[in-house]
């Protein structure tokens, strides 16, 4: 059928304006408009002049089974009559009356009852009448909605319409195998007799029976005899009851599933030549058989039962009424036709006149439609061709029988070989099938050819298989052996005949059984190629072998049954394998004493020997060819040691020149080597196994010394089975020496540098330890008087003077942050730096940082912005770290920003993709903090300098703007440490951008975060402060004792702490505090850690060892800042912490939270 006349039929089929209804419609208006519609069809008003507008009105007119539920033109659900009636059941029972049902109908809304969502197809996808009945059939539905692209509906297809328009071709696209397969099948099995069959074929009426094997209880097929096969084997008049079936039966079988298509089994019979298939489950069991008289009755029993017009391999176009006449007229004509499946078909009168043809593209010669008509003897054709087809057509005529011959035929140049089929078709007509031959005649020879390079193959396969020195087993789909090698055998101790009553399982320890058997499935149902494992067998002498081994699916050549082929390669320290080298030659072939002569068998015999010959000529040829190459030293020398053969690379490696001068392998060795050379030859004839080692050759022209690696093995010499050679392989290792005394002094050398490297950094991290304390120790006394005087604690200070002690503060300040990075830098760098990750919500993290350079930016009227992301919630990270990180880039983007600039802190998700880090399932998300400014800009060649310490891309800049070159240093390697990175995009003139770019794991946010904790220490302290005042007036001057050993941190205290109404006593050592401690009992003690005689530690720990002093507040005080030092004093017994410089106003507000929670107890 032509592609326009196909889109007719389909066209044909479409409903064009079907029923629809809005959701929001109750069940009872869908009801009334579908008895509405039905009311109004009227065929008296469709125009008959018009074959297809019929057609199609109707389709548009059929009575109406479902309707469409739509929004606009939208489909969202479809109702049908049967849901109608199942919501009738469903609401009306006995003793609901019509009354209230109908109340019931005219309450439910169609989008309570509509199917949704609704299958449909779109309408450009509708290419062939195969596409919706698949629909159909797939999800068992009758009404299919055409849609366009954009979900509009134009349209619906019902499974009556379609099968008005099907086609016998199309029916058997869409039927299945085991439609119409025979599941009653007579079967036999190889042994029994030929006289068997025959009584089988007699008593059941049939053409053929299977032979099969049972394999527990499954019918395995393996041949079919037909009775063309026992006439041709009766006419050799042989006795019946001694010829077994396995003898006579056409064998492989081809099978099918019955799950198939009939339109796979017609190509499957059309590329085999032959009429009947076995139908198989997928374990090879026999299920059935289907033949090309199943296919024919297939079509007859689904054509329509009204007339409508039928394609028959889309050549012959009748209705279905002409079929039926058709095929009880001419049923020689049917079986002639699914016999031969031609390539082209030809119906002639017995006078040779062409009535009729069909064609394919093979044949267009002949796909000239005035031929028909026309005498064979006027269409071109050779005579000596003519001829011979109207011989075949009178003697068919006359006898009945189909006559089969082969022609030769040139055309456009080429010889083609082509087979005619003649069968009676009529009175005086026939039926002339040809099919182009040519390429069956040139496979039949290349099958022949094929055949003796696999005989060849097969006998080197099966010397591989035997003589593989590992483990080879071959298991059915059950897991029972099929085949093993000798090795395999030997490795579990079970022998051929016992293995194959086992399964792979039964020597498996229970353990590995179950993955074993999952990673089986796998490659069974095609989920990968092969697996490898490691698993535990047992010997059968109990012991446990390890073994790895790799299988793979194979199928059987027979039945195309699957099999598994493992390779399994023992792996036990404990059992060293002797490898049992088992010859044997299988019986290929099974002689047929009656069949075959004794000089056939002799022929056969010297072929086979001659092809063996041919395979070890090549091998031998090939393993000369791999010596000769081979970069190595090879030789093989007698028991004695002289030399038979030397390859080329050996002759180079020792200077041999002369090839003619018989050479003994002792030569090659200094004098001193030989008698241990000497004993482990006798000891390796004496044990036959192979010696290896290292040792040196001598030159025959130098008599230097060639450091190798030497090997030797005993083989056995094909000429006499009891005597040896000796096979030598040695291979220079020169370089390796050279290169292993390189890598000894490298070795060296890096240990030397190691130390030295060790040392540095020991003497680096107690320089950072003391420069801390030694910064930190003045620097606490200048905040700390410059703190209490701009106070007022020691009176009133003016204008001038306060400005003064504000640049003070700042210097000291400056200094402090100039430590801290410095210290911050140097830990980071040697991985001392512990993050201390909790979760912080994002917001709050960047307004705190923000909030830290808000006064710097007022300075230069610079406006600040934040923008975050919506649905971000907390990150887990080291708040303090990031915050530092963060405050670092916006400190330099408000630093290098012109007044009345903009500032930016951007906080959103980006791609992993635009990004360098590698997601993980813990964290599958990046989230970005971006800075962005618009001030100088950096220039690209600068770029690159951004990030390195103590330097800054201009010189110039540093005295316009200060810095140490650290911030951005820092920034980079805080960011590392979270697993990110930073990236820097700028602009001279524009502005540039800086972003933190680290794992964000994406948890909802919490509502419950502890934002106490989040808080600046200045809020904590004025909030601290806050209670303070509320209590200071309850308590009455507590008792306070400090221990310090610096004299101006003594003073500093002394007078801020007496002014805010403490009582203070002073130790200037350990030792001195703990003895003042027990004698005064204070109320809180200040303790320094660094001090002279007895360190703070120890003193803290002395004072908790007293019963009497162990509820004591003690609050630590150290210039030191490592990580690791709160740790260590409050291991020691410490209450609080505090790193100097200390802020005075935070001291006292420690003081007075420790000496409340005194009281509290």
């Amino acid at each position: 059928m032509s592609a326009k006349n196909q889109k007719v039929s389909i066209e044909q089929a479409i409903v064009r304006n079907p029923l629809n209804i809005s959701a929001n419609s109750t069940v009872a208006d869908a009801i009334a408009l579908i008895n509405l519609e039905n009311r109004a069809r009227k065929w008296d008003e469709i125009d008959p002049e018009s074959s297809f507008q019929l057609a199609q009105q109707k389709n548009s007119q059929q009575k109406n089974n479902c309707i469409l539920v739509t929004e606009g033109k939208k489909l969202i659900g479809i109702l049908t009559k049967r849901d109608l009636v199942k919501l009738y059941d469903r609401n009306g029972d006995q003793n609901k009356s019509s009354q209230n049902l109908s109340k019931s109908l005219a309450e439910t809304l169609v989008e309570e009852v509509m199917i949704s969502p609704v299958h449909s197809l779109c309408e450009s996808e509708l290419t062939d009448i195969i596409v919706p009945i698949k629909q159909l059939y797939r999800y068992d539905i009758k009404y299919l909605p055409l849609v366009n692209d954009i979900g509009e509906v134009v349209g619906l297809l019902t499974d009556e319409n379609l099968r008005k328009l099907i086609r016998p071709i199309d029916m058997l696209r869409l039927s299945r195998v085991s439609e119409v397969m025979i599941t009653n099948v007579v079967h036999a099995l190889p042994n029994d007799s030929i006289a068997e069959i025959l009584n089988l074929m007699s008593v059941h009426n049939v053409s053929l029976v299977v032979i099969v094997e049972k394999q527990d209880c499954n019918l395995i097929p393996l041949g079919i005899i037909t009775e063309g096969d026992l006439f041709q084997y009766l006419v050799l008049d042989s006795d019946l009851t001694a010829t077994q079936a396995q003898m006579v039966m056409n064998s492989p079988v081809v099978s099918v599933s019955k799950h198939e298509t009939l339109w796979s089994v017609r190509e499957l019979m059309q590329e085999h030549e032959i009429d009947r298939i076995i139908v198989t489950k997928p374990t090879g069991q026999i299920e059935g058989i289907i033949s090309q008289s199943d296919l024919l009755r297939a079509i007859q029993l689904t054509l329509p039962k009204k007339s409508a017009p039928i394609v028959l391999g889309d050549s012959i176009n009748i209705t279905y009424n002409e079929t039926e006449l058709a095929l009880r007229k001419s049923e020689s004509n049917q079986q002639a036709l699914i016999n031969a499946l031609p390539d082209l078909i030809i119906r002639m009168s017995g006078e040779g006149v062409y009535l009729d043809f069909s064609s394919t593209d093979t044949f267009e010669v002949f796909g000239n439609e005035d031929l028909i008509g026309t005498s064979i003897y006027d269409c071109g054709l050779p005579q000596s061709l003519v001829e011979t087809r109207m011989h075949y057509i009178h003697e068919t005529l006359r006898t009945g029988d189909i006559r089969i011959y082969d022609q030769e035929i040139i055309i456009n140049g080429k010889l083609n070989i082509e087979e005619v089929r003649i069968a009676v078709c009529g009175e005086n007509e026939v039926i002339v099938i040809v099919r182009d031959i040519s390429d069956r005649k040139q496979a039949e020879i290349a099958l022949q050819q094929s055949e003796q390079r696999l005989k060849a193959s097969e006998s080197l396969l099966s010397g591989m298989f035997k003589r593989s020195v590992v483990g080879i087993a071959i298991t059915d789909i059950d897991g029972k052996f099929v085949r093993t090698n000798p090795f395999y055998q030997q490795m579990v101790g079970y022998s051929e005949s016992e293995l194959e009553l086992m399964r792979f399982t039964d020597n498996m320890l229970p353990e590995d059984i179950a993955e074993n058997l999952r990673l089986r499935d796998l490659v069974l149902f095609d989920q990968c190629e092969s697996y490898q494992m490691e698993k535990r067998l047992l010997h059968r002498d109990g012991r446990v072998i390890w073994v790895r081994t790799t299988s793979s699916k194979i199928f059987d050549e027979v039945n195309q049954s699957p099999l598994f082929i493992g390779v399994i390669e023992d792996i036990s320290d404990r059992k060293q394998a002797e490898v049992e080298r088992q010859e044997a030659i299988d019986a290929l072939y099974q002689l047929n004493q009656q069949l075959e002569s004794r000089v056939e068998q002799r022929t056969r015999e010297l072929k086979f020997s001659n092809q063996q010959l041919m395979v070890e000529m090549a091998e031998r040829q090939k393993l000369i060819a791999l010596v000769e190459n081979s970069t190595d030293f090879i030789a093989l020398a007698d028991c004695d040691g002289w030399l038979n053969y030397v390859n080329t690379a050996g002759r180079e490696l020792v200077g041999m020149q002369d090839i003619t001068k018989t050479f003994s392998i002792f030569d090659l060795h200094f004098p001193e080597d030989c008698p241990e050379l000497k004993r482990n030859i006798i000891d390796l004839i004496a044990r036959e196994e192979t010696w290896e080692g290292e040792f040196r050759l001598r030159h025959c022209q130098t008599h230097e010394a060639i450091p190798v690696l030497f090997s030797a093995f005993p083989v056995q010499n094909s000429w006499a089975d009891e005597t040896f050679s000796l096979a030598y392989i040695v291979r220079d290792i020169s370089e390796r020496k050279k290169a292993e005394e390189i890598v000894i002094r490298t070795n060296e050398a890096l240990i030397c540098t190691n130390t030295d490297l060790a040392r540095a950094t020991r003497l680096k991290d107690e320089f950072l330890a003391n420069m801390s304390h030694e910064l930190r120790t003045p620097l606490n006394a200048i905040l700390g008087m410059s703190e209490g005087l701009m106070s007022g604690v020691f009176g009133d200070v003016n204008e001038r003077q306060k400005r003064s002690l504000l640049l003070i503060e700042s210097s000291g300040q400056h200094l402090l942050e100039l430590i801290n990075d410095i210290l911050d830098v140097a830990k980071i760098g040697s991985g001392k730096l512990k993050l201390e990750a909790s979760p912080v919500a994002i917001k709050y993290l960047c307004k705190s940082s923000l909030n830290f350079v808000k006064q710097m930016a007022n300075q230069k009227n610079i406006q600040l912005s934040l923008s975050v992301q919506n649905n971000l919630g907390a990150i887990t990270v080291d708040e303090r770290r990031i915050k530092q990180a963060l405050i670092n880039l916006l400190s330099n983007a408000v630093k290098f920003t012109p007044i009345r600039g903009k500032v930016s802190l951007e906080v959103k998700l980006v791609r992993a993709e635009e990004t360098s880090l590698t997601l993980t399932a813990e964290f599958p998300y990046v989230l970005s903090f971006s800075v962005i400014d618009n001030g100088i800009g950096i220039a690209p060649e600068n770029l690159n300098k951004l990030f390195q310490t103590f330097v800054q891309i201009d010189s110039s800049l540093n005295r316009q703007y200060a810095g140490t070159g650290l911030g951005l240093t820092l920034v980079k390697q805080i960011a590392e440490l979270h697993d990110g990175y930073v990236s820097v995009t700028s602009k001279v003139g524009e502005g540039s951008r800086f972003s933190i770019l680290l794992p964000y794991a994406g948890k909802v946010r919490s509502n419950n975060l502890d934002r106490v904790s989040s808080l600046p220490t200045d809020s904590l302290s004025e909030t601290i402060g806050l209670e303070h005042n509320l209590e200071i007036h309850e308590m009455l001057h507590p008792l306070i004792l400090l221990a310090e050993d610096n004299q101006t941190n003594i003073e500093t205290f002394s007078d801020y702490l007496t002014n805010k109404g403490y009582r203070l006593i002073f130790a200037l050592n350990g030792q001195e505090a703990v003895n003042m401690a027990i004698a005064q009992v204070p109320d809180l003690i200040l303790m320094d850690i660094q001090m002279p005689v007895l360190d703070g530690l120890g003193a803290i720990q002395q004072i908790r060892s007293k019963q009497n002093l162990s509820q004591i507040p003690i609050v630590a005080l150290t210039a030191l800042a490592m990580a690791s030092d709160r740790e260590k004093c409050l291991q020691a017994g410490a209450d609080e912490y505090l790193s100097k410089p200390v802020k005075l106003s935070q001291l006292a507000a420690i003081i007075q939270l420790q000496l409340q929670k005194t009281k509290i107890h």
